[in-house]
This record gives C-alpha cells, structure tokens and sequence, in this order.
C-alpha cells in the first residue's frame, strides 16, 4: 500500500513537473524522496527471523 502511494507521488510530481511550477515540483520530489528514504530505513532496519 505504501508502495503504491510513493508511485502515485511521484507520478504527480511528473505531472506538476510537466504542466506546473518547477518549485512545487521540486518541493514534490523532495517529499517523495524523503519518504523513500523513510521506507528504506523501515524496511533496512527490521530484524529478520532466521535460524539455521
């Protein structure tokens, strides 16, 4: 589901990007890449449950 949001976000940020103000597009991909960054860190930082 989050996936599917940053996708979304970042599609907008085409759009704005295409038919806007370079600074809100920039404002949008810097958000988008924030919460990249964010979705990294969640996912890098959970414990895997292994045993061998």
């Amino acid at each position: 589901m989050f996936f599917a949001g940053l996708f979304s976000l970042f599609a907008a940020t085409m759009l704005v990007a295409w038919f806007g103000t370079p600074r809100k597009a920039f404002m949008l991909f810097a958000l988008a890449m924030v919460l990249t960054g964010a979705l990294y860190l969640h996912h890098a930082s959970s414990k895997l449950p292994l045993s061998f």
